[in-house]
């Protein structure tokens, strides 16, 4: 955050002096000690698959019926089955002002010079916004791709090289995502004693990746966070009812070779693969003035990353001995 020469000289907060290595750390999203998720999700063993057979590819015998099912009586099969399956590649476009709300970011994050993305000296800030544009018209872009609860890549393009990988029980992300997720949460009121621009020379010197394993992202790191992501949202969308409850029209479609179940209205759009078995979610979008379109395909059958380079990656502890170096600087000052 660049420092405003007319400031007055009053006792400003202190983001980093005088705190822990571990307060800092929880700050910088590496989120030392944070408390873990008491009933964690099981995981689905890559090696078992769900099914023997892709249930995308398999015949969509009730196409033929030219009727599509009730609503009601397949919404819950429609999560459910989407996320008992092994692996997918999901996207995600609208307009910003959504990803923000989707992903719990602050709206000055992306307010342009005089948002928490600008730097002192140009640095990390001047590139924190330059993913996307701010403004009525701006719009987001994320992919989420691999095992619906295990190995998966994450990217948003909040700035040019945001990424995040998922492989094993270890959570990597780029050092540029690290920046914009450290600068957005900065409030607006706080002046903090080491800019974005000033920590990222720091990581940037020891890697190219955080292991970010122990905090706590706003991004989704699975295809599954994604899908419950989404289904939150859809169900505060529409006040808490149900799509069922929402007076969709069903309609027997054909994309490409594949029969699909598309259930819509003026406000939603949901497109189903046409199989009473495995009802997957193909496609979904909210309407607005600019919509929010989500797509899936890839099932069973997306990329899985793999792991950077361990000479790339700052480890936690890696981390820890850089904060506390600007925890020491600052309390000398």
């Amino acid at each position: 955050m660049s420092t405003s020469a007319g400031r007055r000289p009053t006792p400003r907060p202190r983001l980093l002096a005088g705190a822990s290595a571990l307060g800092l750390a929880t700050l910088l999203l590496a989120g030392c000690g944070g408390a873990e998720d008491e009933s964690p999700a099981q995981t689905v063993d890559p090696s078992e698959p769900v099914s023997q057979e892709d249930p995308s590819a398999a015949p969509t015998g009730n196409a033929t019926d030219a009727q599509a099912p009730a609503l009601e009586d397949l919404e819950d099969a429609i999560w459910d089955a989407s996320m008992a399956q092994t692996s997918v590649n999901a996207s995600v476009s609208g307009p910003l002002e959504q990803g923000q709300q989707l992903f719990g970011y602050n709206p000055e994050a992306f307010a342009g010079d005089d948002a928490a993305g600008a730097g002192e000296d140009g640095g990390a800030g001047e590139d924190a916004g330059a993913g996307v544009e701010s403004g009525a018209d701006a719009l987001f872009e994320l992919s989420v791709v691999g095992q619906m609860q295990g190995d998966s890549a994450t990217e948003l393009n909040y700035v040019p090289d945001y990424r995040v990988l998922q492989v094993g029980e270890t959570t990597y992300q780029t050092v540029g995502g690290f920046i914009f997720d450290y600068e957005a949460q900065i409030p607006a009121e706080v002046e903090p004693e080491v800019g974005g621009a000033e920590l990222e020379s720091a990581l940037l010197a020891e890697g190219e990746w955080v292991d970010v394993s122990m905090g706590e992202l706003a991004v989704p790191r699975t295809p599954e966070e994604l899908m419950e992501t989404l289904r939150d949202h859809v169900e505060e969308t529409l006040d808490g009812d149900s799509l069922a409850d929402s007076g969709l029209e069903p309609a027997v479609e054909t994309e490409g070779e594949q029969d699909v179940w598309v259930y819509s209205n003026e406000q939603i759009e949901l497109t189903v693969l046409a199989n009473a078995e495995s009802p997957l979610l193909m496609g979904l979008t909210l309407q607005g003035e600019a919509p929010l379109e989500v797509s899936f395909d890839q099932w069973n059958e997306a990329e899985l990353p793999t792991a950077p380079e361990e000479s790339t990656v700052i480890t936690d502890q890696l981390l820890q001995e850089i904060l506390s170096g600007f925890v020491a600087s600052a309390d000398q000052g």
